[in-house]
């Protein structure tokens, strides 16, 4: 052992006297604080009613929307409220017991393998009394279960296995009996029917309950042998059917004599007609209720609350209200049951449960040109104008066409006299006029007429004039754009120094020689991006450092103003220092127009995210369909870049002297590293405000910016306030929530400007088909989805045609605080409230995940009596 491993020990040795020491001294203080937990405990335990709560805040977290909720047992769906789980149910009555043992006296006759869910709240007997012809002898036999298997979930009853619950003797009168847990939401139907089978067998029925209803007793027998009432479920047998009464409990005797053809000689039983069921066989003479299974129907219901007698005053307390918004309820003996019944909708009508369903909410085949239609159950995938095909993405769904453009050629849009041209991948068509004849081809425009030799003779005169001055003109542009081009007064590294060095703050900025960046992007071999006046190198200097390197696209430079783009964008950055702006490290002064070294900033941008064109590390580009795309952003990261590149331009706006405008803000521009924290970009068309002119409010200005985003104000009136800044933002925000582009011409006319699109949506109340599909599971999630209302709206307000009704910047950033925190305080009551609620043993914890949902870490353990019953 080494002089430092006996070090270690002895350090070891020496803190755990230290902890034991401290754990002495503090003993008292955790004595006391342990006390104070016990008693806080106990007294959230007698808060707790006999049956479970039923407010929909105190079971959010552990209802069906979690995926973690089984909802099938063998062959039967669960649906909510009924679950396998105390967490995943309305209440303890509703909770089912999946099990593949039914213990011997169940088993007989039934053909399904099982497992099988069964309700506890019911208890069932039956004395069987069996004559058998081979010997003569008389068998006695008696059993009682606890419980029965459940068979079949209705939204307003549920059916359960009663095969074996029968009076049955020989030459004696048996009883059997049904009875049901008096506190339970259960009760025996009266849709049953009571049947006693035989010839000369009798049997009586009675039941009584607690619910409002008159106790009955109902007789059958002895029945003649004659066929009094041959149904289906008696077959070739005489027997006695009649109806019974609702009830708790139910109680039967039955029994016949001796019949050769009848071995069980007679017997009475309750039966659902719709359950009775021969598997595998079909009907056969002499088969009945004997041979095969069949079961009684149960209703059940939610209880009202205290003073409610009806679906319209229980709606009006939401947090005990099980309905979902648009589910439907129906009022049932003393409370009310929820169900779906909205044509193209699914699910169980409940809020906890699965609500309603838009199939178009949900992932579906549609390619991204197609809209998908909600139908009926299902969906269609809706091909855009003059295309046609069945919609469905080919990545997904083999053999099928997609969306492809009709032929316009073929629909007639060409005059007889033209010839028409069909671009397959644009659905452009062009129509040229032929033999001596001209116009413009269309059948609905000018079409082609005859023209005259002296028409003729005129047009080309004309056109030989007007193509000589076309010529002369642009000859001499390109004589004087390469006089100046070449001219060294206008392009002088030393005029270019001299510009820079006027600019406070600029001067500071590094310079390096071409040949520096030039080894550092081998020969600019590595292309980042393009934008409107350079393209973006990846490099890495002498000393390691890794950079992005922006140079003038070919041809461009060429005139003082191109150059003056880079010399705004060294004189701005190299004034500006924010966390969410690009960082640039220095300048080239060689060249005609500058080369800008920045910071390297590693995970594309906010556009290539959001279009899914994000490759990965693996080789290839990425593409719409590509499996080599980043995973896309979820909603946590889309707030997350939203906050932070509002920051940025509030920092701009009003945390620079003087004030920043940024004039291009665009997904584009919106930079992202590994940690998708945001680098605001691409100043070149940025303008500093002198403080004279923002007190005026607006400066005047030339049109300058992108489609889509650019402020309609500056084609009213020339002028660029912080407001046209905020106007692109708000674009930017509709884009990170819906995922489309601020202009896509393959929309619909009306709606091929975003803005357009979503203030006509939103107005519509459709605030839903705005949101990206990618976020639809998030949007499940009420607080998620609460907090892209609210952006929604900001968005909305950032757009405004008028800009003074447009929020500054330093608003949205407060606005955005304001919805992230909302969304973190909800979840935080959210856990709370948990904990007030269940006892949770020490190895499991509740992980919040992005989009405000929740996952379960292993698993969740609470006692029977944390539940209630």
């Amino acid at each position: 052992m080494t002089s430092e491993d006996e070090w270690d020990q002895k350090s070891g040795t020496w803190k755990l006297r230290m902890w034991w020491a401290n754990m002495k001294t503090n003993s008292r203080s955790c004595l006391v604080a342990l006390l104070v937990l016990w008693v806080l405990a106990f007294l959230a335990l007698q808060n707790f009613e006999k049956r479970p709560a039923t407010s929909s805040s105190a079971r959010m977290l552990l209802q069906s929307n979690n995926s973690d909720c089984q909802r099938v047992c063998g062959n039967v769906k669960i649906p909510y409220p009924f679950g396998l789980s105390a967490q995943c149910a309305f209440s303890s009555y509703y909770v089912l017991n999946c099990t593949d043992d039914l213990g011997p006296n169940l088993m007989t006759n039934r053909s399904d393998p099982g497992p099988w869910p069964v309700l506890i709240y019911i208890s069932a007997t039956s004395n069987l009394q069996q004559y058998f012809n081979n010997n003569g002898t008389i068998a006695d036999g008696y059993f009682e279960v606890p419980f029965l298997p459940v068979t079949q979930i209705y939204p307003d009853h549920i059916t359960v296995d009663a095969t074996q619950i029968k009076a049955m003797g020989c030459w004696a009168t048996v009883n059997a009996s049904l009875s049901l847990d008096a506190q339970s939401p259960y009760w025996i139907s009266q849709n049953n029917f009571f049947i006693v089978v035989s010839c000369d067998a009798e049997g009586t029925v009675s039941g009584f309950g607690e619910y409002p209803a008159v106790n009955y007793s109902t007789s059958c027998g002895p029945i003649p042998c004659l066929n009094s009432l041959v149904a289906p479920y008696c077959n070739d047998y005489d027997c006695c059917i009649q109806p019974v009464g609702l009830t708790k409990q139910l109680t039967m005797s039955g029994g016949g004599v001796a019949f050769q053809e009848f071995p069980n000689c007679g017997y009475s039983t309750l039966l659902y007609p719709s359950t009775f069921n021969l598997p595998g066989r079909g009907y056969t003479p002499g088969e009945g209720v004997g041979e095969g299974t069949y079961g009684v129907a149960l209703w059940y219901n939610i209880p009202w609350a205290a003073t409610v007698t009806n679906c319209t005053e229980a709606a009006k307390d939401q947090d005990k209200f099980e309905c979902s918004n648009n589910g439907t309820c129906h009022v049932q003996l003393d409370g009310y049951y929820c169900q779906c019944q909205t044509p193209g909708y699914e699910g169980d009508g409940y809020a906890l449960g699965t609500g309603y369903i838009n199939e178009c909410l949900k992932p579906n085949d549609c390619s991204r040109i197609a809209t998908c239609v909600n139908t009926d159950g299902s969906y269609e995938c809706k091909c855009p104008d003059k295309m046609e095909g069945d919609g469905k993405n080919p990545q997904l769904v083999p053999n099928v066409t997609n969306c492809i453009w009709i032929d316009q050629c073929n629909t007639g849009v060409c005059s007889p006299k033209a010839h028409c041209f069909f671009n397959t991948t644009s659905g452009d068509y062009n129509c040229t006029c032929q033999g001596g004849t001209s116009g413009d081809g269309l059948v609905n425009g000018t079409g082609c007429k005859e023209t005259s030799n002296l028409a003729i003779i005129i047009g080309v005169s004309v056109g030989g004039v007007v193509f000589i001055i076309i010529n002369s003109i642009l000859l001499w542009c390109f004589v004087r754009r390469r006089r100046l081009a070449f001219d060294p007064a206008i392009f002088s590294q030393q005029e270019l120094l001299n510009e820079i060095e006027n600019k406070e703050g600029a001067k500071f900025c590094k310079t390096f020689t071409f040949n520096e960046l030039r080894e550092a992007t081998k020969d600019f071999s590595v292309e980042l991006g393009a934008g409107g006046f350079g393209t973006v190198f990846e490099g890495t200097l002498r000393d390691g450092t890794k950079v992005a390197i922006k140079k003038a696209k070919h041809g461009m430079g060429e005139t003082r103003n191109e150059a003056k783009q880079f010399v705004n964008e060294i004189v701005i950055l190299s004034q500006l220092n924010h966390r969410n702006l690009v960082n640039l490290l220095g300048c080239c002064l060689e060249t005609r127009v500058p080369v800008l070294v920045y910071e390297f900033v590693s995970n594309g941008n906010l556009d290539e995210h959001i279009q899914m064109k994000r490759a990965t590390e693996a080789e290839g580009e990425a593409d719409d369909t590509s499996d080599l795309c980043h995973p896309p952003l979820n909603w946590t990261l889309r707030l997350k870049i939203a906050i932070e590149a509002a920051e940025a331009l509030a920092y701009l706006h009003w945390g620079t002297s003087p004030p920043v405008y940024h004039r291009d803000v665009k997904c584009a521009n919106i930079l992202l590293d590994d940690t998708y924290n945001v680098k605001v970009a691409d100043f070149g068309l940025s303008k500093l405000v002198p403080l004279e002119d923002t007190d005026a409010y607006a400066v005047p200005t030339a049109i300058q910016g992108t489609p889509g985003y650019m402020d309609p104000g500056l084609l009213d009136q020339y002028e660029l306030t912080d407001k046209s800044d905020v106007y692109s933002y708000g674009v930017l925000l509709l884009v990170i929530l819906t995922g489309q582009r601020p202009v896509d011409l393959r929309r619909q006319p009306r709606d091929q400007n975003l803005v357009n699109r979503c203030n006509r949506l939103m107005t519509q109340g459709l605030f839903a088909d705005i949101i990206d599909p990618i976020l639809s599971e998030a949007a499940e999630s009420p607080y998620t989805l609460e907090a892209m209302d609210a952006v929604a709206k900001l968005a909305m307000k950032c757009v405004s045609r008028d800009g003074h009704d447009r929020p500054t910047m330093k608003e949205v950033v407060s606005e955005l605080h304001t919805i992230h925190r909302k969304t973190q305080t909800s979840v935080s009551k959210m856990v709370k409230s948990l904990e007030e609620k269940f006892n949770f043993s020490e190895e499991y914890t509740l992980v919040p995940l992005a989009d405000g949902q929740w996952h379960k870490s292993y698993d969740i353990s609470t006692s029977i009596y944390a539940v209630g019953r």
